[in-house]
């Protein structure tokens, strides 16, 4: 019976549906319902049902309806719910602006309160035209970023996408942010919409370029006091040379020295002190500085002084790095201060006696 149907239904659910039932056999009024029913075993399900008159010569001569289990369905769209409702709230206090656009660029499908930020408009402009992003875009980089949009149309761009350009901010002045896009595709996998990351790295752009300062200034240095650097990596094998040390040793920077490599550009006779030297180092972790000949890549001698730590990480040596300086120019200062101290003690030591100083041609030198 009708009454028996009805039972089936959630107690708090029945008077909904005695209601729209009477209202369907007295008015012929169809319903369309969500509603809980409680089976045979206990289990509560979602169902919808919908219920509506059959006409005969324009007199209502019964009623039918259909009873559809949405329990499935519905449970997934509480979880799609509450999925978009923790990443709105994730996206709503983030630093990074999220946006989702359809693949023509045509509107603004989604984005987040961190574009006013990023990009200096508010979300209302943003909905209202889908290219306001590009009003405080730097004239400077505003044809690459509509080129790239162009090629993104066409089907020519190489997805992901990344895109590093400047912002006029009008409350924030000049900022640097990198915008990371990707597609996705519908069924038939054609792009169908656009979706993007764009972070402010306006204070990794200004670390880059202390570091390009710094950089500089040490190579300038280097080249001032005839010193660079070296490090090795145990765990690569690697060994990196700064520029000043491929001068010294007269090579080019695209010559990727090994360890062994180094040792073999010393003197003969001071591989076995620099050899025992770097062992010791990369073993006992023990370091050294010594004072040692080379030859360069012309063949030339040199005198340098090399200095080499070891490095460990969490306790384990993973390495060593040090500095390498050619002192070649030092010790021949110092040879002449030894001759002439030796020259002054000896016209001291014989004050009758006339003392000369000649070079190897036998020409009289100054002194």
């Amino acid at each position: 019976t009708i009454e028996e149907a009805v039972e089936f239904n959630h107690p708090a659910d029945r008077g909904s549906i005695r209601e729209a039932f009477g209202r369907l056999t007295a008015e012929s009024e169809p319903f369309d319902l969500e509603l809980r029913i409680v089976t045979a075993d206990g289990g509560v399900r979602l169902v919808r049902v919908r219920g509506g008159p059959r006409y005969e010569a324009g007199t209502v001569v019964t009623v039918h309806g259909a009873l559809e289990d949405i329990t499935e369905r519905k449970e997934r769209e509480q979880e799609i719910r509450a999925v978009r409702e923790r990443f709105e709230r994730f996206a709503s206090n983030v630093q990074d602006a999220f946006f989702l656009l359809p693949a023509d660029y045509s509107e603004t499908e989604y984005l987040n309160p961190a574009v006013e930020t990023i990009y200096g408009i508010t979300p209302e402009e943003a909905y209202n035209d889908s290219t306001a992003w590009l009003r405080y875009v730097h004239p400077d980089d505003t044809d690459e970023l509509l080129t790239l949009i162009e090629a993104q149309q066409d089907g020519t761009a190489e997805w992901p996408i990344e895109q590093v350009f400047r912002i006029d901010h009008p409350d924030r002045g000049m900022r640097w942010v990198q915008a990371h896009l990707d597609v996705i595709t519908d069924e038939n996998g054609d792009s169908s919409r656009v979706t993007g990351v764009t972070t402010d790295i306006t204070d990794l752009k200004e670390y880059e370029r202390e570091l390009e300062r710094k950089q500089e200034f040490l190579e300038q240095t280097q080249n001032v006091a005839n010193v660079g650097g070296w490090e090795l990596d145990l765990r690569t094998e690697s060994l990196r040379w700064t520029e000043e040390v491929y001068r010294i040793h007269g090579v080019d920077t695209d010559f990727e020295p090994t360890v062994e490599d180094g040792i073999k550009f010393y003197h003969f006779e001071d591989q076995t002190t620099i050899r025992d030297a770097v062992e010791r180092a990369i073993a006992d972790g023990e370091p050294y500085d010594v004072e040692l000949r080379i030859v360069t890549a012309n063949d030339e001698v040199r005198w340098v002084r090399s200095r080499g730590e070891p490095r460990g990480e969490n306790g384990e040596l993973v390495g060593a790095c040090g500095t390498f300086q050619d002192i070649t120019g030092r010790l021949e200062r110092e040879r002449d201060l030894r001759d002439e101290q030796a020259i002054i003690e000896l016209s001291l030591d014989g004050p009758d006696d006339i003392v000369h100083l000649v070079d190897s041609a036998g020409v009289f030198l100054p002194w």
